[in-house]
């Protein structure tokens, strides 16, 4: 399930939108603002636990702004973007298989 939120942070004329999703390892994100796709490893700790949208905000952002992300190929969409995402444009990418499974 994906969360969306906004900083507030002046990035353009709708702020600065978040997109983030908890998979197993790691939180994945983009700043639909600035068109940035980042990963955000989860430690062993918050590994498998489910994360209230206040804690996912929190761990994408802190990371986010020390730079301890990696760049990601995956976009995610804000619901209002209306944009069908095809998984095939990932696989050999690491995300999902040949049939679209992660």
């Amino acid at each position: 399930m994906k969360h969306e939120w906004n900083t507030g942070r002046p990035y353009d004329a709708h702020g600065q939108r978040m997109v983030a999703k908890v998979e197993d390892e790691h939180i994945l994100f983009s700043d639909r603002s600035r068109h940035v796709n980042g990963m955000v490893p989860l430690g062993q700790y918050l590994q498998g636990r489910s994360l209230r949208p206040f804690e996912i905000e929190n761990l994408v952002m802190q990371n986010y702004d020390l730079g301890n992300y990696s760049a990601s190929a995956l976009t995610l969409y804000l619901e209002e973007e209306d944009v069908e995402e095809d998984p095939s444009d990932y696989v050999g990418m690491g995300w999902v298989d040949s049939r679209g499974r992660p």
